[in-house]
């Protein structure tokens, strides 16, 4: 996946969230790190080994795997092991596609992840964010390509 984001929205309503109180200081922490690294983008997936984590956290592996599980647990993110990528659960709540061509450039994306189950996550989300912005879902009826995605019609990444 190509450059990364200037800047994220972390809104203050995390803090009050019933699931991230619900997890550990640790877990709370991975989430905010996944939510603002390097690695993150439009999309709110990214690929990135998990000792990428622990160097930047200072934290040893076991306790990178022990705060990963509480939030896969707490349904705060999604992994897939396999494919070493990661998507933010709710990531369009507070980072939705502000314009047509946020559309544009996030729907391209879409193809760098290689996670189907990602890909499906990230991708249903999207579209319900944008759904739920008038102005931005007639940009998307006006030009964007994402009801043409292998996912959007029905299928699975080829």
């Amino acid at each position: 996946m190509s450059s990364p984001r200037q800047f994220t929205k972390v809104a203050a309503a995390v803090w009050t969230s019933k699931r991230f109180r619900t997890v550990s200081d640790a877990a709370r922490l991975l989430l905010l790190y996944m939510m603002t690294c390097s690695h993150q983008n439009s999309t709110g997936a990214f690929r990135a080994p998990l000792g990428y984590f622990g160097i930047d956290l200072g934290w040893d592996d076991k306790k990178v795997a022990a705060a990963l599980a509480e939030l896969s647990k707490a349904g705060l993110v999604i992994h897939d092991q396999a494919e070493s990528e990661f998507f933010v659960r709710g990531w369009y709540r507070f980072n939705p596609p502000m314009n047509s061509k946020h559309v544009t450039g996030t729907t391209r994306r879409f193809s760098e992840i290689q996670s189907d189950e990602i890909r499906a996550a990230a991708e249903a989300e999207f579209t319900a964010a944008v759904e739920a912005d008038p102005v931005v879902a007639q940009a998307v009826r006006e030009g964007s390509k994402l009801s043409d995605t292998n996912y959007m019609r029905g299928g699975r990444r080829s």
